[in-house]
């Protein structure tokens, strides 16, 4: 991480605080989705290293580490910038890490069986709040919370594992006590203040399996669109 850092330094200061932004929000997806968070943050850290390069550079990079340069690239060699950027990665930073190195590669073109590094530094590039927005910006980054399929999650799952009323006897109590044992103060304020019953029920809910998704039921909807997020959740 040092040497990705000492590297940053190089850069120009928007594409640093750019890089430093995605890395902030790659974690938060790999949190969410259950990737790797020391990978997401450091591939997302790095995914630009190359990124200010001009296309000569990027050109004669490319050749010298004798990646593939189709005639796509050559009309755009900004596209080359990923890949660039992974072999700086291996050949001048130490990173042999495969899964970083192919995250960052194919961060800004994707790939075909993109695996879920590759789709958290993919996407966490595209929907950093500092990034300027374009049409259906919005919708990305409501697609991209996580608590919006059904199924179990780190939340509603340990709740969910209990019937209503253990929760309501020991399950709320013990709940709480492990979110201010994280040192979660400001959740733990919100758990206080909510009815253990209602806790349990609206975990259920979220859990349920429904079609369409809460996911699909929010893209649908043709309305203006705002993303909100807190002050303590990105720098």
């Amino acid at each position: 991480m040092e040497r990705v850092e000492g590297r940053l330094d190089l850069l120009p200061s928007w594409l640093r605080d750019h890089c430093e932004r995605t890395s902030m929000v790659c974690l938060e997806l790999a949190c969410r989705f259950g990737c790797d968070p020391k990978k997401a943050q450091l591939a997302g850290l790095a995914h630009d290293i190359a990124r200010a390069m001009s296309s000569e550079e990027l050109l004669s990079r490319a050749k010298d580490y004798g990646l593939e340069i189709g005639w796509i690239e050559k009309r755009v060699p900004i596209l080359l910038h990923g890949p660039v950027g992974a072999e700086i990665l291996k050949n001048e930073l130490g990173i042999t890490d495969g899964e970083i190195l192919q995250a960052v590669s194919c961060h800004s073109t994707g790939r075909g069986g993109m695996s879920l590094l590759d789709k958290v530094v993919f996407i966490g590039d595209k929907i950093e709040p500092g990034k300027d927005l374009y049409p259906g910006m919005e919708r990305v980054r409501q697609l991209a919370e996580g608590n919006l399929d059904p199924g179990p999650g780190s939340v509603s799952g340990p709740i969910t594992a209990q019937t209503e009323e253990q929760f309501v006897k020991n399950g709320y109590a013990a709940f709480l006590r492990g979110v201010i044992s994280k040192g979660w103060a400001d959740y733990a304020g919100t758990v206080q203040a909510s009815d253990p019953r209602a806790m349990h029920r609206s975990a259920v809910s979220l859990v349920a399996e429904r079609q369409p998704t809460f996911r699909y039921q929010l893209l649908a909807l043709n309305i203006p669109r705002t993303f909100i997020f807190g002050e303590r959740n990105l720098p």
